[in-house]
C-alpha cells in the first residue's frame, strides 16, 4: 500500500527548475506528485493522469511535455515518473517498518538483558560474599586491637578498673597509648602499675609525669611559669573529657 503522504523538501525555494515554472505549471507539477504518490511513484499513462487530475488529455500532455523539458518528469515508455522519486521518497521511512524494527530491537535487548542477569547473578552473589568476608575480617582485626594484654606487674583488678575507665571515656586501649603511659611513668620515677592507679583514682584516661611532679608555680620574681600554665590547661582538658 502506498504512503498517504510524500516528502516535499524546503530546498525547493532554491531550486531554479521549480522556481522558473509558471504558476499554472507549478500547480500541475504538485498535483502530478500527489497522483504519482497514490500510484507508488509511477503514472502508467497520460490518460490515467488526465483522469486523476480531471483535465483533458491535450492539456495534460502539454503540461507533461513542459515538465519533461524542465527535467522534473522522467519518461519510461508510456510511464511517467517524478524525477529522482526513489531518491527523495525512499520506502525505508515507512511507519510500519520503523515500528517493526523497533519492536524487534526491543525484544532482542530484553532477551539479552535477561541472559546477562541470569549469567551474572552467581558472580554478584560471590562478590557480595567476598565483601562480607573482608568486612568480618576487618571487624575481627579491629576487635583484636581492643584486647591489649594485661602488662606484667599490673594486678588483674587494677587492669580491669583501668579498662572500665577507658571504656567510659570511649578511649580504646592500644599498644601505643599504653607505651606512652609507660614512658611517662619512667620519667616520673614510678612503675606502670602506679601510673595506672593514679589514672583510676583521678579519672585520667592518660598520664603525664609532670602531673604528679608539678613544677614550681612561680619563679623567684613571682611570675607563673609557662610549664605550670600548660600543666593546668592539660588537666582541665582531661577533666572535661
Amino acid at each position: 500500500m502506498a504512503n498517504p503522504w510524500f516528502r516535499l523538501y524546503h530546498d525547493l525555494l532554491d531550486n531554479p527548475k521549480v522556481q522558473r515554472l509558471s504558476p499554472e505549471l507549478f500547480r500541475f507539477w504538485v498535483n502530478f506528485l500527489c497522483a504519482a504518490a497514490r500510484k507508488g511513484g509511477v503514472i502508467v499513462s497520460i490518460e490515467d493522469l488526465a483522469f486523476a487530475l480531471r483535465m483533458s488529455e491535450v492539456d495534460c500532455k502539454c503540461a507533461v511535455s513542459n515538465l519533461v523539458v524542465a527535467n522534473l518528469i522522467d519518461r519510461d515508455g508510456e510511464k511517467l515518473i517524478p524525477h529522482d522519486w526513489d531518491k527523495h521518497q525512499y520506502k525505508s521511512d515507512s511507519v510500519n517498518e520503523r515500528v517493526k524494527r523497533y519492536r524487534e530491537k526491543a525484544a532482542v535487548t530484553k532477551e539479552t538483558l535477561h541472559e546477562t542477569l541470569h549469567e551474572t547473578a552467581p558472580e554478584q552473589i560471590q562478590n557480595r560474599t567476598d565483601t562480607e568476608t573482608e568486612q568480618r575480617q576487618k571487624d575481627k582485626t579491629r576487635l583484636s586491637r581492643r584486647h591489649v594484654q594485661r602488662p606484667e606487674g599490673v594486678d588483674q583488678q587494677l587492669w580491669e578498673d583501668f579498662k572500665a575507665l577507658r571504656d567510659k571515656q570511649r578511649a580504646t586501649i592500644t599498644e601505643t597509648s599504653l607505651f606512652g603511659i609507660q614512658r611517662e611513668a619512667e620519667k616520673a620515677g614510678i612503675t606502670l602499675s602506679a601510673a595506672l592507679r593514679e589514672c583510676c583514682e583521678r579519672g585520667w584516661r592518660g598520664f603525664k609525669a609532670n602531673w604528679i611532679k608539678p613544677e614550681p608555680l612561680s619563679d623567684p620574681q613571682g611570675r607563673v611559669s609557662n610549664q605550670t600554665l600548660q600543666t593546668m590547661s592539660n588537666l582541665q582538658d582531661y577533666i572535661r573529657g
